[in-house]
């Protein structure tokens, strides 16, 4: 039996699902009362599925099988878990994480797991109870100290948050969430400085996918009294989401209270941009600032 158990595993590993699923019928067959064999007929049929369109009671009959039959195995009750966490039930899934961890009480993903579900239940103490329960083990897991650093913010504990966010990029030098979350966290506490530091980082990442970004970086901006950056940057949000009402009454607003502190005899060119976009131009403090029209819908079409 062992060796169909490695056979079915490997055929896993390839993705080639027919042959593991023909060889654990076959298993079955011969051996009907083996949890393991229902543990993995449950997977086969999890990984030829959709996760919408798995079969909802044949799928959780092969696990519970495979539980009733050894108690003590965690795996079933951890991908039934898994599988409610994705269709949208993280108390389904914090239950079935709770079992495993009856069954299995070392555990650690288990754990780690049930404490993200928990955060989708908005039971962050919770949840920081079970990501402590990694850490004490794993004190190298760079994931939970993520995770564990979002319910402490959700909590508003921003240094607590902060620390987990640095211990989570100590490991993960290239985790751009640990960059933005701690970034966040240190706008609360004032820190716009160490902010400004964290959303460059972030940006340098991930210059183009998250207009989110710029917008948080320009209010940092706005806060150390850089308005020119702070325009650039809401500037940038409304580039890459045309449809961002708050970037651009930032962009508005900044150009208006920029404008203002021109003096009268300040020199303004109109020129055009590489990409069509025609603006206005002065130089303050030695860096060019552009000046869109006010009312600019972003499609680079001037107002008269």
């Amino acid at each position: 039996m062992e060796e169909n158990i490695k056979k079915i595993k490997s055929f896993l590993q390839q993705g080639n699902l027919e042959e593991a699923d023909k060889v654990c019928d076959s298993a079955l067959a011969a051996e009907a009362n083996n949890a393991e064999l229902y543990y993995l007929k449950a997977l086969i049929m999890w990984q030829k599925s959709e996760v919408f369109n798995i079969d909802r009671e044949k799928f959780p009959a092969l696990l519970k099988k495979a539980t009733d039959l050894n108690p003590h195995y965690a795996e079933p009750y951890k991908l039934w878990a898994y599988a409610n966490m994705l269709l949208g039930y993280p108390n389904l899934a914090e239950d079935g994480y709770s079992l495993a961890i009856k069954a299995q009480p070392a555990d650690l993903e288990a754990y780690g797991q049930r404490g993200e579900a928990r955060c989708k239940l908005n039971k962050f103490q919770e949840a920081i109870e079970d990501f402590n329960k990694v850490l004490e083990i794993d004190p190298n897991n760079s994931r939970a100290y993520a995770m564990r650093a979002q319910a402490k913010k959700a909590l508003k504990d921003w240094t607590g948050a902060a620390e987990d966010y640095s211990k989570a990029i100590e490991y993960n030098p290239n985790y751009g969430g640990g960059f933005f979350g701690r970034g966040t966290c240190k706008v609360q506490l004032g820190d716009f400085a160490g902010a400004l530091e964290d959303f460059t980082h972030f940006l340098e990442l991930y210059p183009d996918s998250v207009p989110e970004a710029y917008g948080h970086r320009g209010d940092v901006k706005i806060h150390l009294n850089d308005l020119p950056g702070a325009l650039e940057d809401f500037q940038k949000a409304l580039e890459l989401d045309p449809n961002n009402e708050d970037a651009r009454r930032a962009v508005n607003d900044l150009q208006g209270a920029i404008l203002q502190s021109l003096p009268k005899d300040a020199t303004m060119l109109q020129v055009t941009l590489k990409n069509g976009r025609r603006v206005r131009q002065v130089i303050i403090n030695g860096k060019i600032v552009n000046l869109w029209p006010l009312n600019e819908k972003t499609d680079g079409e001037l107002s008269d």
